[in-house]
């Protein structure tokens, strides 16, 4: 049996059994509260981790009275101590003026457990001029009981004139074989306003100390292109994993939108220094009519078996389907991409969670007249083949009734989805209440 919890958190194994079929889809529970600021706004963009060293506590993040011309007034946090069945919730402190903060506005949350029971909650902060940011800066809280409270933010990095950040990503190095338990990684992405294309990079940042300090950022997506979707995972020997989407530029500078590439770099020396990007899959770029999507990307590691998970959508057979592919420890080759999704259905905004063998995604699927459900897929194999996707969200909703953005209706980037060997976690956002999205949770087991 193993405790491993698919985070990128590795702990003593003592002995792998059979991965076990989830086949049981727990109540939606509401996480998120509307009077957090005041009765206003919706909630967009959730995600979730489980503490290792108790898996009855979660901690949730999502973006709190969603702007449309983008972040939003405030970073919600949400905390439970039962596995989910209750929950208290607050504003993330000092990061937007709403929650005393300097910054106008938060976004891109993203929260991690460290081996020891710390959780961190990244957020990006932005100042606004008009409907344009201005200034950056990525900001980290540390909690020590579980989300309960929280310390004031450390800054890690600040945008420089022409340069702002985008897409903070958070993993922490749990490894029993690391060189570095405990580190915690940073990756975002760093733009460059005054190129012609708008170029950018990914960059990673470490810290030993638990956030509190934090080292001069490496570039680990090579020369400089249009890259977006940026996740970092640890793996249980200490080695640091990045995927990203590459963007191809035309010859005459212009972005080539019909397709990009699917990336993965390395390290092995925590961070410092990054393997030249191996390319997963090449992919038609998903856009999804009356949406705004993201980049569609995520990624795992299995901490009891080292195996990587990279998940992403393609438009390659329709609209959009979820696919994947896996690289297990010491193999030199990605598998061929496994597509989950069926011709008739588009899936968008997909998670993925490994644990002690198992993989399991979390997916938005839309059908007929635009209704949206969101799917649970589980693989046995490590990646290998999936079940029949099971339905998580307990009715179909309406996503055009999101908060609108300029590039169309907007649920988030990303949701979550967390997982150990005996339960699956899922987060999301959904419209059934009358005020419009709201965050819930649902737990999947056998």
């Amino acid at each position: 049996m193993t405790g491993c919890i698919a985070q990128g958190l590795a702990c003593a194994v003592l002995a792998l059994s059979p991965p076990v079929p989830f086949t049981t889809v727990g109540a939606n529970v509401r996480a998120s509260s509307d009077d957090l600021l005041g009765g206003r706004g919706q909630q967009v963009e959730p995600y979730l981790a489980i503490d290792p060293l108790d898996p009855s506590r979660l901690v949730g993040a999502a973006q709190e009275d969603r702007v449309a011309s983008g972040a939003a007034r405030a970073n919600g946090v949400y905390a439970s101590a039962d596995g989910g069945t209750t929950w208290t919730r607050g504003l993330v402190p000092g990061v937007s003026t709403a929650s005393g903060g300097r910054f106008d506005r938060a976004t891109d949350p993203v929260v991690a457990f460290g081996p020891d029971g710390t959780a961190f909650y990244v957020s990006l902060a932005l100042d606004f001029s008009r409907s344009f940011p201005t200034a950056s800066a990525i900001l980290v809280n540390r909690s020590g009981d579980g989300g309960a409270s929280w310390s004031a933010p450390v800054t890690a990095a600040r945008g420089r004139r022409h340069r702002l950040l985008d897409e903070p990503w958070l993993a922490v190095d749990g490894g029993a074989a690391s060189p570095r338990p405990g580190a915690v990684y940073l990756s975002w992405n760093d733009g460059d306003l005054e190129s012609m294309a708008g170029e950018s990079r990914v960059v990673v940042t470490r810290s030993d100390d638990g956030g509190l300090s934090w080292r001069t950022p490496v570039v680990a997506s090579g020369g400089a292109h249009i890259v977006g979707g940026a996740r970092v995972a640890v793996g249980p020997d200490g080695t640091v994993h990045l995927l990203y989407a590459m963007m191809p530029l035309e010859r005459t500078g212009r972005i080539e939108t019909s397709h990009d590439f699917i990336r993965v770099a390395s390290s092995t020396d925590g961070g410092a220094t990054w393997t030249r990007a191996v390319t997963v899959a090449q992919r038609r770029y998903p856009f999804v009519k009356g949406l705004r999507v993201g980049s569609g990307t995520a990624f795992a590691v299995d901490a009891s078996t080292g195996a990587l998970h990279a998940v992403w959508t393609d438009s390659r057979r329709g609209a959009g389907d979820v696919v994947t592919s896996h690289l297990d420890a010491g193999a030199s080759r990605w598998s061929r991409p496994v597509r989950v999704g069926s011709a008739a259905d588009v899936q968008f905004t997909p998670a993925v969670a490994a644990a002690g063998g198992s993989v399991h995604l979390l997916f938005y699927d839309r059908a007929a007249r635009h209704r949206c459900s969101v799917m649970y897929a589980q693989s046995l194999d490590g990646g290998a083949t999936f079940r029949p996707p099971l339905r998580v969200s307990s009715a179909p909703f309406d996503p055009l009734r999101a908060e609108r953005d300029f590039r169309g209706r907007f649920l988030g980037d990303y949701i979550g989805i967390a997982a150990t060997a005996s339960f699956a976690q899922a987060i999301w956002v959904d419209d059934r209440s009358p005020t419009g999205n709201d965050v819930y949770t649902a737990r999947i087991s056998g």
